[in-house]
């Protein structure tokens, strides 16, 4: 099967992880707005420890997957049997390992109605682990397409499997069922489109080899969702009430933004730099490029909701998420750098250094505890909100300082100052000229307008842009080795 290009592939899993936002954005208004702030912040609580127990079994093992698949395609079958053992296994005693904590985790939480609550996602975990690693297969061999569409179908059944009991009348408890049952149905179908019966008939790939390659990556992705949802648990924990959790909960999301579109510039990278590692000039070209298009579509969309936080929190959650424009202000800030610092690291694991990249993930957890330890108590949401971005700024240097240290590249400095410029640019007019309600959007798209109109008057966005954005067009696209790694 002909390998789709890496600009190709990633406009397949951006248009996944459009509809993965969407899904998710579609499930947090429509509970924000439904069960209120108190309801809805424990509901995020909840999904957010599910969220960091499946980043166990979604990263690492899959990463693993793609990556031996990728450099051997004739693998492929082995390798994919191989990690569904594991990850079936490991599915399984984790579960046990949620049902038997949940107790422990509502005490430290101050919550004892959260004991009933985590149970449930334990349903959750054992289709996840195998789930991901089908996926992880067809990245593997570059079929992005058939990946994205996988990835898509669990993000659209998730909102109607939630919203459905919900209206129904299950309330919190039918929200967090249906964040359960949802990743059962892919499952099926991605082993089905594998075939079953050729991973069964496959010899196995050595199970040792993808665990020492896995175990340092699924400690930094534990790591790194702690860093995302690290915050809110302490303003559960330390703030108590469940209305400043929900208020929270909704700056958190919408502040997530840039990092879960970043997660498909990484997820196409990956397998492209894994492949290209011992080729040094090809990997200084992914790296330089990758990081010019993150702060060039990034950076854009960070300054407009931090200009007009207030407006953006009210208008998707309603008026009495008032209070969440604040830590919104200071928090998207922190969620773009740790964007960056996530596609960094991810380059550090793809060129087998990854328990470098576990190093980096455990250095910003700690300083981030340490900082959320300090100012949540004085500070409230807004502290936790500064904690992470201090800590993400901590992790984005540190990330970076080794990157170019190993390659002798990041990006070009005239880009990144004419980047910096136009969204700095964005921010102040945002900012100047208060809009709220549904002028507001109005308001983004001329912004974004004039932010590109600026970078093409600058000479920043050239030809060779608009030649990659036609690449994006089925049929039209070309392969890794001319792609990303072109000096057009």
């Amino acid at each position: 099967m002909q390998r789709q290009s890496v600009i190709q592939g990633t406009t397949y899993l951006l248009i996944a992880q459009i509809i993965f936002l969407l899904s998710g954005y579609v499930v947090h208004i429509g509970l924000g707005r439904t069960l209120g702030p108190a309801s809805y912040g424990i509901y995020t609580v909840v999904i957010s420890i599910a969220t960091v127990i499946n980043l166990f079994l979604t990263t690492g093992i899959p990463q693993a997957t793609s990556k031996y698949i990728s450099e051997n395609p004739i693998q492929a079958k082995r390798v994919l049997r191989s990690s569904l053992k594991i990850s079936v296994l490991f599915s399984l005693a984790l579960s046990g390992v949620v049902i038997a904590s949940a107790d422990g985790i509502a005490y430290l939480l101050q919550d004892q109605s959260l004991a009933f609550y985590i149970p449930i996602v334990a349903l959750m975990i054992v289709a996840t682990g195998p789930r991901t690693v089908t996926v992880a297969y067809f990245n593997g061999i570059g079929d992005y397409k058939v990946q994205s569409i996988l990835v898509g179908l669990y993000n659209v059944l998730k909102p109607v499997l939630i919203l459905l009991l919900v209206f129904l009348g299950f309330s919190t408890f039918g929200a967090i069922v249906g964040f359960a049952l949802s990743p059962v149905i892919p499952l099926i179908i991605g082993l089905f489109l594998v075939g079953r019966y050729t991973v069964i008939k496959s010899e196995h790939f050595p199970i040792q080899t993808i665990l020492l390659f896995a175990a340092p990556i699924i400690v930094l992705s534990a790591t790194i969702n702690l860093i995302l949802n690290l915050d809110l648990f302490f303003v559960k924990g330390i703030l108590i009430d469940n209305v400043f959790t929900g208020y929270y909960s909704a700056s958190a999301q919408i502040a997530k933004i840039p990092y879960f579109l970043m997660a498909a510039v990484t997820a196409a990278l990956f397998p492209a730099v894994s492949a290209s590692m011992h080729e040094h000039e090809r990997v200084q070209n992914y790296i330089s490029e990758s990081l010019r298009y993150a702060l060039l579509f990034i950076l854009p969309g960070t300054a407009m909701v931090a200009a007009t936080s207030t407006a953006a929190v009210t208008l998707i959650y309603s008026d009495i998420y008032q209070p969440a424009g604040a830590p919104l202000t200071v928090l998207i800030v922190g969620m773009c750098l740790f964007g960056i610092f996530a596609l960094l690291t991810t380059i550090v694991s793809a060129v087998s250094r990854p328990g470098v990249a576990m190093a980096m993930g455990i250095g910003v957890l700690a300083v981030d505890f340490a900082l959320n330890w300090l100012m949540v108590p004085a500070f409230g949401m807004v502290g936790a909100a500064g904690a992470t971005t201090l800590s993400c700024t901590f992790g984005l240097g540190i990330a970076a300082a080794h990157v170019y240290w190993r390659y002798q590249v990041l990006m070009p400095v005239a880009s990144a100052a004419k980047i910096l410029a136009a969204s700095l640019l964005v921010f102040i007019a945002l900012y100047s000229v208060p809009v709220s309600g549904p002028m507001l959007l109005v308001a983004y798209g001329a912004a974004g307008v004039g932010y590109f109109l600026v970078l093409y008057l600058m000479d920043e966005i050239q030809e060779r842009d608009i030649e990659r954005l036609r690449r994006l067009i089925p049929g039209r696209g070309i392969t890794v080795e001319t792609d990303l790694t072109r000096r057009d």
